[in-house]
């Protein structure tokens, strides 16, 4: 066999083993959020085209429409505000966070969230469903509504809190009227 054919054969083994390797590796990966969340959860967060940044207010009084308010072990959340988010820069790394096992800290296990004081979450819709998470304050906290699901945050909570700060008020400010408008319950 001359050079020029092993060296192929070489190349396509190494191509092989990595993406054998590449494969193991995905499936391996996010396992733990996907028992806690659903498939059908994970694959709406990750697809999903129309997505609503939300902040919120726990305990507070509000509008008693469903889409307006949540409960969270017995406590009320309202939605203060809401905005369209679906074509926001940086969106698809807010769904790359949210979707890692690595962002969640599976050591500790959240027994009781009806305490927790939310301030925002994502909504995330398409043709099947929604999926909401809202996340608290300190940034301890992720929990899924529709799976009455909390999960206790790692390093995400801070990274989430960057992109809404930073990135996401500065790209709605950029985009006032066009995709990505703000409105508030009273204004509904």
């Amino acid at each position: 066999m001359n050079r020029g054919k092993l060296a192929v054969l070489v190349i396509f083994a190494v191509a092989f083993t990595m993406a054998a390797f590449a494969i193991v590796y995905q499936a391996r990966q996010d396992r733990l959020l996907l028992d806690a969340w659903s498939s059908e959860h994970i694959a709406r967060i990750r697809q999903s085209p129309q997505v609503e940044f939300i902040r919120l207010q726990t305990g507070a009084e509000g509008p008693q429409d469903a889409a307006s308010r949540y409960t969270v072990h017995g406590t009320p959340v309202t939605v203060t505000s809401r905005r369209n988010i679906s074509d926001v820069s940086g969106l698809v790394h807010a769904r790359h966070v949210l979707l890692q096992d690595s962002s969640y800290d599976w050591s500790q296990e959240v027994q009781d969230a009806s305490d927790a004081p939310w301030h925002f979450g994502f909504i995330f819709s398409d043709e099947q469903g929604t999926s909401t998470i809202l996340l608290d304050q300190p940034g301890e906290l992720a929990y899924l509504v529709e799976a009455d699901s909390a999960l206790s945050t790692g390093e995400m909570a801070q990274r989430l809190q960057t992109y809404v700060t930073e990135a996401l008020s500065e790209d709605l400010t950029n985009q006032a009227g066009e995709t990505a408008s703000e409105t508030t319950d009273t204004e509904q």
